[in-house]
């Protein structure tokens, strides 16, 4: 197999296999390496992985999930790379299983690389894939000590033509509730509240940008469909700028900007 569009082709074509197939990515194993662990609450590890990417953008939000019309519908599109769940084996009270690591990364319908958890998040942010999970930051000093539980979160992007380039906006936006923070004190003014919201939305923004950055200058793979958000919205536009997207998506600038809103502290009385 050249690529991945002929190993989905292939799938959707066989009559046995569903179109809400879940499809993950196994990284420094081969695929029966992954299938062959045990499993920790069910006994068929392919049931379990497929419970672990289903729930995970609620929960820890680390991976991106597509079941395989998804990915199809994706290989169509203009202006976007895939990515997917990635998956490696670890060891668990003596016992290897298979866990969630992050997201494979392709570039021209090839595996392309992978993103660590955390970048993985970042990326859920960028595109609007953020359901739940926890939002740590420091609160005092440089340490991670205070937690945001999200209750919910949502990502607009819009793009403008300024000089001759594109430019692209990023805009989060956050709500969530005071789940942890490593300090007596309770009481929480205004101020406090504020302060909070604005370390973690400046946290956002820091995570969101440098991952843009980094899959601009290593990978050159448009995983935030910002190609396929110009076809949407200016076709004549994207007709112009096609043929030499991948040069241009290197250094397309991006401004992102987050809010954070708490919505209680949980302050005990």
């Amino acid at each position: 197999v050249n690529d991945i569009d002929a190993l989905i082709g292939w799938f959707l074509r066989y009559a046995e296999c569903r179109e809400t197939m879940a499809v993950v990515i196994s990284q420094g194993a081969k695929a029966f390496d992954i299938i062959s662990t045990e499993g920790i609450d069910q006994a068929i590890v392919s049931s379990e992985i497929r419970k672990i990417v289903e729930t995970d953008q609620k929960v820890t939000a680390s991976t991106a999930y597509h079941e395989l019309y998804q990915i199809y519908e994706i290989l169509q599109k203009k202006g976007v790379d895939l990515v997917l769940p990635a998956v490696h084996k670890v060891q668990n009270n003596g016992v290897m299983v298979s866990e969630l690591n992050g997201i494979a990364i392709f570039k021209d319908k090839r595996l392309a690389g992978f993103l660590t958890p955390d970048e993985s998040n970042a990326y859920l942010y960028a595109t609007d894939g953020i359901k739940g999970g926890l939002l740590v930051f420091p609160f005092h000093g440089k340490k991670d000590d205070t937690t945001i539980e999200i209750s919910s979160s949502k990502t607009k992007t819009s793009f403008r033509v300024e000089d001759g380039k594109i430019k692209i906006k990023i805009k989060t936006e956050t709500q969530g509730f005071l789940d942890e923070h490593m300090g007596l004190d309770q009481d929480f003014s205004k101020k406090d509240i504020a302060r909070m919201e604005d370390i973690a939305a400046a946290k956002i923004e820091h995570n969101v940008s440098n991952l843009i950055k980094k899959i601009q200058s290593e990978y050159d793979s448009d995983i935030f469909g910002f190609g396929n958000l110009i076809h949407k919205r200016d076709y004549k536009l994207w007709k112009q700028l096609e043929d030499n997207w991948p040069a241009l998506f290197k250094d397309i600038e991006v401004e992102v900007s987050s809010k954070v809103h708490i919505e209680d502290t949980s302050t005990m009385k």
